[in-house]
């Protein structure tokens, strides 16, 4: 995905903390589908500046963030989709 965000003139930051393991069982697929559809919707909706993902693992429990200086989602519209 990196070479969109190239085009678009976007950063893609990764951040993966050390106490991330080399080995996760998970599944693969559905964890790439989630990831990807985060990505993209951050890539969609951003306009300047750009997009960091983070991961991290603490207490067994792997946590990754999307985060995009796009506009956001409305206040008003929160409530309706989470």
């Amino acid at each position: 995905m990196s070479f969109q965000f190239e085009e678009k003139k976007l950063y893609l930051r990764v951040n993966i903390s050390e106490r991330v393991p080399l080995k996760i069982i998970s599944d693969v697929k559905r964890f790439k589908q989630v990831l990807f559809n985060l990505i993209g919707n951050a890539y969609k909706f951003t306009l300047k500046g750009g997009v960091t993902i983070s991961a991290d693992f603490n207490d067994g429990l792997l946590s990754v963030s999307v985060l995009d200086t796009g506009l956001g989602i409305a206040q008003e519209d929160l409530s309706r989709l989470f």
